[in-house]
């Protein structure tokens, strides 16, 4: 393999298919919200998780895949549950609700996270912001021959095979329930009987 090759498919080519498989998940997932006029709820999730994410880094001690992520998702449920009773006992309307709701989680994750810094605690803010694909990095093999190999394919990024297993559940989730979300997305009364 040329150098060129080689240093592409190990220091690009792994960030670059981590982002597209994450991309192309959120997207997928992406149009229903809008078809439903819900695209801030993205946003207010994707906001709202930074809270849950700093706790479960306080009380765990340790950046492992599974406090950090049953601390974002207990955060996001927290959050969606917030939203609505915001909506119903407030009477305003969706995004507004969102709106207040997500800016205050978010807010409360930095400032959780400020506090964790100022007592010289291991995380830092930019990375938890905003992400750091440029440290996904891989060893490929010598030659191409080797690329499908189970030693190889066992040796990728933990984030990669994460990304791309998240993104064959979410084609195998809309495939097996495509007529479902077309009913709740574009009829919600006949969805509701």
């Amino acid at each position: 393999m040329s150098l060129n090759l080689s240093q592409f498919i190990a220091l690009d080519l792994p960030p670059l298919l981590t982002g597209l498989s994450s991309g192309l998940a959120c997207a997928l997932l992406g149009n229903f919200l809008l078809l439903r006029r819900m695209s801030l709820m993205g946003d207010a999730l994707s906001h709202s998780v930074l809270p849950g994410i700093v706790f479960a880094f306080l009380i765990s001690g340790t950046r492992a895949s599974l406090p950090i992520f049953i601390g974002a998702a207990a955060a996001a449920l927290l959050c969606a549950v917030t939203i609505e009773a915001v909506r119903r006992l407030g009477r305003v309307e969706g995004g507004a609700a969102m709106g207040v709701v997500f800016s205050l989680y978010f807010a409360g994750g930095i400032l959780l996270m400020e506090q964790a810094a100022a007592r010289n605690i291991d995380l830092d803010a930019d990375c938890l912001l905003h992400g750091q694909l440029e440290t996904i990095f891989w060893y490929p093999p010598d030659t191409l021959s080797q690329f499908f190999t189970w030693t190889t394919l066992t040796a990728l990024p933990q984030e990669l095979v994460t990304s791309v297993a998240v993104l064959l559940f979410v084609i195998l989730f809309l495939s097996v329930f495509r007529k479902e979300l077309k009913l709740v997305t574009f009829d919600q009364s006949l969805a509701a009987s």
